[in-house]
């Protein structure tokens, strides 16, 4: 029984470290988006 809980624990563990890995991936490319400066100035045309 010990070695069952053991198991599902672990695979919480890393069905979590996933998860937030993913979630770290998409904040940081939303926070890019976000601050990133446009490569010309408005109304150039380049």
């Amino acid at each position: 029984m010990r070695e069952r809980q053991t198991h599902r624990d672990r695979l919480r563990a890393q069905e979590f470290e996933a998860f937030v890995a993913g979630a770290g991936g998409r904040l940081l490319h939303t926070a890019t988006l976000l601050t990133a400066e446009p490569l010309a100035p408005a109304g150039t045309g380049t």
